[in-house]
């Protein structure tokens, strides 16, 4: 593996090898989950902001926008 990626065995090591001891796989798990936790709630707060700026755009043009007269 870690001459297909270009790299050291140190660093395969690192990255692609079995985790060796139970407290390597629960610092791995951990570090997982808050990667993914954190982009979940940034997921969440962009969609929330795009929200916001839309009805903020659409109030805007419908104050811009004259009545029209039938």
């Amino acid at each position: 593996m870690a001459r297909f990626m270009c790299h050291d065995t140190a660093t395969s090591d690192k990255y692609y090898a079995m985790d060796l001891t139970i407290e390597q796989a629960r610092k791995g798990r951990l570090l997982f989950e808050q990667a993914q936790e954190t982009t979940s709630t940034r997921t969440l707060h962009q969609y929330e902001e795009r929200e916001e700026e839309e009805e903020r755009e659409e109030d805007e043009h419908k104050k811009n926008t004259p009545p029209h007269s039938i």
